[in-house]
Order: structure tokens, then C-alpha cells, then sequence
């Protein structure tokens, strides 16, 4: 087997992370579907080739022990693929970054995209964050939230200055007593898209803005619905990865 690659030194002001090495295969399945559930594109490289090839994982059979990746971009990986017959993957889904090494066991050319099934690693290296993502919130495509007040019975709305899978900041345009502990029901998130969520907030921090009057809190979620949950974990995860090319081309 050939070796890891992508070796990055530490940076500042970063997560902590968890690096292991896991064996069980079943596991090692488990974590792959969340790239072919979440359609993650992922980065692949050749032996001796120094180019950098993007696909997805299509389908994942724990039974069998392979998974399949979809057409190479660009198109010439394929053809090299077909000699090589080994690749070393790397991607991220779900706050997890996965690295290994993996073998070719067939090619299917038969239909107008190409389909390229492998055999499961043995092992593979994953580093996870300790603490969730929190993505900052575009001010293109801001998200708003709009409740009241339980105990002045006021309008409070504002936006979302950043949004994790566990809650969310926002700067609000209200002045009232809020206090930590405080529960915000019924808010309604406008997402991107158009659509909407409504769920209930504790508050966990609160700072005034005197220069404006706004105020600025940090919530975490309390009963999340199930179906609310998932949009919000879809939403993070599409924020992280816009985040994650962002710096991929300011590194460029």
C-alpha cells in the first residue's frame, strides 16, 4: 500500500480533533453511506499522478464488501484508473474527514457514465471534531427568525449570524429582558429556498450592541423535531462544504 497523503500541520483556532484509525468493517460501511446519502463529492488521486480527480460515492454493500464511485472528473481519470487500479480517497461528511486507500475491483463502461466498483478497505484514517461545525450565515442569503416574547409580549426578529446541527447566534432587534435559561418558543427560520422551520430556542448567552440597540444571543435547540433536525443538519453540512471550498481557494 502506498501512503497517506495531505499531511497538514495544525492551524490556529481550530476545532479539536479526534484522529483514529478504524478496522471494522461495518463501520467503515456505515461511514461511507453518509457520502452517498448526503451526495458529497470527494477527492481522489492516482498513484504517480498529480492530478486531483472529483466523484461520489454511489452505493455502499456491506454484504459484499465494496462500494462504487461514479465517473471521474476529469474524464482521463478513468482511462488511468483502468491501469493504476488504486486510489487514495479523501472527503468530508457530516464533520468527519476521511482518508484511505482502496483497490479497483471492476469497471463498467457499458452505459454513456462510467461506474467503478471497490473492494472496502481494511482500514481507514478519520479525524472527527469534538465540537459541531457552526457555519457563518451568508449576508447574501441571510436566514431570519421571528418569535415573541413571553414576557413583554413583543416581536422579536432579527438574523442568523451562525447556525450549528445543536443551535444557533443571531442579532435581534429587541431590547427587552432576556436573561440565560430564557425559552423561545415557537421561532420561525426563513431558509434559504424559501421554505421554513419553526422550532423552540433556550438562550445560552446574551450581549447587548449599544451602538445600535441590537442584541446579540446564542441558542441551542430544545425538542427538535425530527424532520426540523434534518433540514438543519442538511443546511449546516451544504454551508460547510461552500465554507470548506471558499478556503480551498483562498489556499490557491
Amino acid at each position: 500500500m502506498w501512503p497517506i497523503f495531505w499531511k497538514k500541520k495544525p492551524q490556529k483556532n481550530t476545532p479539536q480533533i479526534d484522529s483514529k484509525k478504524l478496522h471494522d468493517s461495518g463501520k467503515i460501511a456505515m461511514l461511507l453511506r453518509y457520502f452517498s446519502e448526503d451526495r458529497i463529492l470527494v477527492r481522489i488521486n492516482l498513484k504517480n499522478d498529480p492530478n486531483d480527480y472529483s466523484t461520489a460515492i454511489i452505493s455502499v454493500n456491506k454484504d459484499d464488501k465494496t462500494f462504487a464511485l461514479d465517473e471521474f472528473t476529469p474524464e482521463i481519470g478513468n482511462k488511468k484508473l483502468s491501469q493504476i487500479k488504486e486510489i487514495h480517497f479523501q472527503g468530508l461528511a457530516r464533520g468527519i474527514t476521511v482518508n484511505f486507500n482502496a483497490s479497483l475491483k471492476s469497471s463498467d463502461f457499458s452505459s454513456t457514465i462510467a461506474l467503478h466498483t471497490f473492494h472496502l478497505p481494511t482500514s481507514i484514517d478519520y479525524l472527527q471534531r469534538r465540537s459541531c461545525f457552526r457555519a457563518k450565515a451568508s449576508q447574501v442569503n441571510p436566514i431570519k427568525i421571528s418569535t415573541y416574547s413571553t414576557k413583554t409580549h413583543k416581536a422579536i426578529v432579527g438574523e442568523i449570524t451562525d447556525i450549528s446541527i445543536r443551535g444557533l447566534g443571531a442579532t435581534i432587534n429587541y431590547n427587552g429582558p432576556l436573561i440565560r435559561g430564557d425559552q423561545l418558543s415557537n421561532c420561525r427560520l426563513s431558509l434559504p429556498g424559501g421554505e421554513s422551520v419553526t422550532l423552540d430556542l433556550e438562550i445560552r448567552q446574551v450581549r447587548r450592541i449599544t451602538r445600535n440597540e441590537k442584541t446579540r444571543i446564542g441558542c441551542q435547540y430544545v425538542d427538535i423535531d425530527r424532520t426540523v433536525r434534518k433540514k438543519l443538519e442538511l443546511l449546516v453540512r451544504r454551508m460547510e462544504r461552500t465554507d470548506i471550498r471558499k478556503r480551498q481557494k483562498t489556499r490557491n
